[in-house]
C-alpha cells in the first residue's frame, strides 16, 4: 500500500507534520469496518491504491481539525498508533499569506456553532448513491459537511478540478496526480520504517 512514498516512523512524522502546516491528512483504520466500507465505496467497490477512509486538516504544531460527530481540534498523536494508517499531503506552492488564510478559515469553522460542525450522515448516502448507480452525489444536508468534503473546501484552489463532494479517495487520487500538492510520507503501523 501506498508505495513510492516514504514510510516514517511515528516520531518523524510527527515532526514533519509540526512543520507542513496546513495540510491534508488522510487515514485507514486497520480492522475497522466503517473505514473498509467508506473505502470500497470511495473507489466504486473496487480495491484501489488510494484506499483512505477519513480526511482531516494538519494544523501544525501537533494538531488536526477533525470531522467526527463534530468538528474539532485533537492531537494528531491520537492517529498515530497501532491500528491506523496516515498520509500527509501539503500544497507546494502556498505562501505565507495563502497558508494563514487556510489556517484562518479551519479557526472559523472550528468556533462556529454546533449545529455547523455537525457531521453531515445524509451527505455519506449521497456518497454511496454516487458511488453505486452514478448519480445522487450531491445529496446532503446543506451548510453542514463530512469529512472530505470540509477538508477539500479548505484548499479549493489548489484542488481545482476536484469535485464538490470528494472522497478521501478522490483527494488521495487527485494530490498524486497533480503538481500542487507534495506527499510528506505515510505512518503505517504495518510497514517497516525508514
Amino acid at each position: 500500500m501506498d508505495s513510492g512514498y516514504p514510510l516514517l516512523s511515528r516520531d518523524t512524522f510527527l515532526a514533519l507534520a509540526r512543520i507542513h502546516a496546513p495540510g491534508i491528512l488522510l487515514t485507514y483504520t486497520y480492522g475497522n469496518v466503517l473505514s473498509r466500507i467508506i473505502t470500497r465505496v470511495s473507489n466504486r467497490w473496487r480495491r484501489d491504491k488510494y484506499e483512505y477512509a477519513h480526511a482531516m486538516d494538519n494544523l501544525g504544531g501537533g494538531e488536526v481539525a477533525t470531522q467526527n460527530l463534530f468538528y474539532v481540534r485533537k492531537p494528531l498523536e491520537h492517529y498515530l498508533n497501532d491500528h491506523t494508517r496516515v498520509k500527509l499531503w501539503y500544497p507546494t506552492d502556498a505562501d505565507g499569506d495563502a497558508r494563514a488564510g487556510i489556517l484562518c478559515m479551519i479557526a472559523d469553522e472550528l468556533n462556529a456553532p454546533w449545529y455547523r460542525r455537525a457531521y453531515d450522515g445524509v451527505g455519506l448516502v449521497g456518497q454511496w448513491l454516487g458511488n453505486t448507480f452514478g448519480v445522487g452525489h450531491k445529496v446532503n444536508v446543506p451548510g453542514i459537511h463530512y469529512c472530505s468534503e470540509r477538508t477539500a473546501r479548505h484548499y479549493w484552489w489548489y484542488l481545482d478540478g476536484l469535485r464538490a463532494q470528494a472522497s478521501p479517495a478522490d483527494i488521495d487520487r487527485h494530490c498524486t496526480h497533480s503538481d500542487f500538492w507534495r506527499c510528506v510520507g505515510v505512518y503505517d503501523p504495518r510497514a517497516a520504517h525508514e
